[in-house]
Parts: structure tokens; sequence; C-alpha cells
């Protein structure tokens, strides 16, 4: 798994689920923290076309569509994040605009207990 940080609560938590499943079936997960930097997801990239790699789940903030088709990575690759543009590669994301609405406790009828 390659993440910016795994900081934040949607990356530890992932992190974390992955992991029990990884370990309930006899794998172990590998966590890259990139920084979000391009040279550090370079190297990420480099490391999951290992044999040994059976799968990849990638948050890349500085690589492009591009740089992660320039070299062949047989496992299978999910990308995760909004700034992924469209590709061939499987994507998992929030629709941003989609998601936003108005919160519950600001609306007349929930503030007023109605």
């Amino acid at each position: 798994m390659g993440a910016p940080q795994v900081r934040p609560p949607f990356f530890a938590e992932l992190a974390d689920r992955i992991q029990e499943r990884a370990h309930r079936r006899g794998r172990t997960l590998r966590i890259d923290q990139t920084g979000g930097t391009r040279e550090r997801e370079l190297l990420v990239r480099e490391v999951y076309r290992s044999p040994l790699v059976d799968g990849v789940i990638f948050s890349p903030h500085s690589l492009s569509i591009d740089d992660l088709l320039e070299h062949d990575v047989e496992a299978p690759i999910v990308l995760l994040g909004e700034k992924i543009e469209t590709s061939t590669f499987v994507h998992v994301g929030i629709d941003m605009v989609a998601s936003r609405g108005t919160p519950a406790a600001s609306t007349p009828s929930s503030a007023s207990g109605n």
C-alpha cells in the first residue's frame, strides 16, 4: 500500500483492515509512506514491480497515469483518491460534489428537533 501519509484516519483505518485480512490469509501488508513526493512515489512504483507483490493499493499525488503505465506491474492495482485521471486502473474515490450536502445539524427541522 502506497500512501502520502498513514496518520490520517482514512489511511490508518484502511491499512489496519487490510492488514487484518492479509494476516488471516497468510500474507503481509507492505506500507510505503510517500509524503506525496514524485521521487518517493517513483521508488514505490519500482518496488511494486516485484514478483513477490500480489496486489497494489496506491494513492499517488504526484504521479500521472502515464507515469504508472510506464513500467508494467503484473499485480492488480487499485488507485485511491480524487486526483486520479481517467484510466484503465480500478479507481476508488469520493465524488466531492455529490458528497457535499447540508449537514443534518444545520437543517431547520433537525435544529428544532422536529
